[in-house]
């Protein structure tokens, strides 16, 4: 079985302490959001930018693969709103939902 690099031996009650940091740390950026999308958009855009500039290479109508985009595939979601079609692949191991709480411990597990 593949591991992520942050994988690590981790305790239960580890596990709960991290799930409640997280958790404050969502609910304290949530106050923040409007300026949270301006910055991811901000830097998405200047992804996009520096792509093409350094590739001379209009980034439409392209087959694209994203490997390791992680939790949060931010960046394959900007390239495929601009016509693109945009597949990733990562090792991570994600909940099927929110109340997937097998899925969450295996994400604690295996992602770290």
């Amino acid at each position: 079985m593949a591991k992520s690099y942050t994988t690590d031996d981790i305790s239960l009650l580890r596990l709960f302490r991290t799930g409640r940091n997280q958790l404050r740390a969502v609910m304290s950026q949530k106050r923040d959001i409007r300026k949270r999308m301006v910055r991811s958009l901000e830097r998405l855009t200047w992804f996009h930018d520096s792509a093409e500039s350094m590739t001379g290479i209009a980034l439409r109508d392209k087959q694209i693969l994203e490997i390791g985009h992680g939790q949060m595939p931010l960046t394959a979601a900007f390239v495929a709103s601009l016509g693109n079609d945009v597949h990733g692949i990562d090792l991570d191991e994600t909940p099927s939902g929110l109340l997937d709480v097998r899925g969450y411990y295996r994400l604690a597990r295996r992602n770290g």
